[in-house]
């Protein structure tokens, strides 16, 4: 089930990310939109929800897509709304990349490494990982999250992306930082922190641009 989630204040960005998928993805697909944003698209299921906030950030947006994926019964693919992907990127993460078996999700964005790293998985402690621009979070992982419904109320990121670092961090799960990067962070700004830009750690160092084929590295092994 792939998600992407919007507040529409980047139109243009959207159409251009839900192009993305529908190039290559043949699953379910839904646009979860934080909000009042309106948008009607073939083949998509949209969503709204319209919970309580923090600051700018809604505070469960993200545990509407792990609801979604939940109800479909399938894993997640959460992708936000400028994420700028390589070829066939939507294909590979859906139909062909398998999360590793001893890492709780796959990021398939990550600003470190260097280019012509060998493909492969960079494992990371839940608790310091970040930037959660396109992920594949196995149903296992879904069906967890949600069992910790409780545990998100109590706390100060409430069902935000943040979860995942803060819930999965003391469990001491591990995120697996595909190698490349399958998508690029193209947003000016951040939608959650006023006038933040995205340069810097919000730019992947490893991406190889819209023209690498994804698929090329379906049906191999990684290097780790």
């Amino acid at each position: 089930m792939i998600c992407v989630l919007t507040n529409g204040v980047r139109p243009e960005r959207l159409l251009s990310t839900l192009a993305d998928v529908e190039s290559s993805a043949r699953g379910r697909k839904a646009i979860v939109v934080d909000g009042d944003f309106q948008i009607s698209r073939n083949g998509w299921e949209v969503v709204h929800y319209r919970g309580p906030k923090v600051g700018r950030q809604n505070k469960w947006v993200f545990w509407e897509c792990l609801r979604v994926a939940a109800a479909a019964d399938e894993d997640l693919v959460y992708v936000e709304d400028d994420a700028s992907a390589s070829k066939s990127a939507f294909a590979y993460i859906e139909r062909f990349h398998e999360v590793p078996s001893d890492c709780a999700f796959a990021s398939y964005y990550s600003p470190t490494g260097e280019l012509h790293a060998l493909p492969g998985h960079l494992r990371q402690q839940c608790s310091v990982f970040a930037y959660a621009v396109c992920l594949k979070v196995p149903l296992r992982t879904v069906k967890q999250l949600l069992d910790l419904t409780p545990e998100m109320e109590a706390s100060r990121f409430g069902g935000c992306d943040d979860v995942l670092r803060a819930l999965l961090g003391p469990r001491k799960h591990l995120a697996a930082l595909h190698y490349p990067s399958l998508v690029q962070h193209v947003g000016d700004q951040s939608t959650v922190s006023d006038g933040a830009t995205l340069g810097g750690d919000r730019s992947s160092r490893n991406w190889r641009g819209r023209g690498f084929d994804a698929l090329s590295l379906a049906n191999r092994n990684l290097y780790y």
